[in-house]
């Protein structure tokens, strides 16, 4: 059975004909039905998308590769990442062309990509410059992915940005457990990040996601999974649901299974 760590931060697309995705089923006769695609928070999320996989017998691979945004034309701008976010999405469109693959999901730290200056375009090396040139290139990206899946048959599912926590879980759980037993919960509820945070962070990437669903491109909201009315809760008394600020952790990625439950049948629906 694959590790989460074979399928974490695979390298060298580029040289590798082989090794550039992990298995998330043992079913490796059948046909692959899903890839993930992402950095570390679809690194993360392996855990929902595998149980997803078996709950209806599907064949799902993975590749991501952290600080990549999971979308074509679009590169990081570190210099230890070179080519390998782009030479990774062709690689996954090839595949998906090749293999007949019904359904790409996108998993990803979105508004790492906005907030700061970490893309570039893969074929003129730009740097966007500010804030509104990073939203545009990644919107640009976005749409030029959602076309050449398109043409190909091949749906994708973008995941919503998971909210992101104020503090490390291991001082917050530190904290409470320290209090007397009735404390605890009220203490807790006024540790989770807030609702209002996580909307004005994502506003502009959720206007983006939300006017190009159609057909071929599937916008998954995960706030309602992990959020209530005022809050976006960082765990229950009894577990964290994140392994630091913003990555979830294995029980936090049972939000993300819920969701692809709730959705299956768009999930599987064919492109018309």
């Amino acid at each position: 059975d694959a590790k989460i760590d074979d399928c974490y931060d695979i390298k060298g697309v580029s040289t590798k004909n082989t090794g550039w995705f992990c298995e998330l089923s043992n079913n490796k006769d059948r046909h692959v039905d899903f890839i993930l695609y992402g950095d570390s928070h679809a690194a993360s999320a392996i855990p929902a998308f595998r149980q997803y996989g078996e709950l209806l017998g599907l064949r799902g691979i993975a590749t991501t590769r952290s600080e990549c945004p999971p979308l074509i034309g679009l590169n990081s701008s570190l210099p230890n990442r070179a080519n390998d976010c782009s030479l990774i999405s062709e690689k996954i469109l090839n595949y998906a062309q090749a293999n007949n693959v019904a359904t790409v999901f996108l998993v990803g730290m979105w508004s790492n990509y906005t907030e700061q200056p970490r893309i570039s375009d893969s074929k003129t090396g730009i740097q966007p410059s500010n804030y509104s040139e990073r939203v545009s290139m990644l919107r640009k990206g976005l749409e030029r992915s959602i076309k050449k899946f398109e043409n190909i048959g091949t749906k994708i599912v973008l995941v919503g940005p998971t909210p992101l926590q104020n503090y490390w879980p291991r001082q917050v759980y530190k904290h409470i457990y320290l209090l007397p037993k009735p404390l605890m919960q009220t203490k807790l509820d006024k540790l989770h990040s807030n609702l209002k945070d996580h909307n004005r962070i994502h506003k502009h990437l959720f206007k983006i996601f939300k006017s190009k669903v159609s057909n071929s491109f599937l916008y998954f909201d995960t706030t309602p999974y992990y959020c209530d009315k005022t809050k976006c809760l960082i765990g229950t008394l009894d577990r964290s649901f994140y392994a630091d600020t913003n990555h979830l952790s294995a029980a936090g990625t049972q939000g993300i299974y819920n969701m692809l439950v709730d959705n299956s049948d768009l999930i599987l629906e064919k492109i018309n």
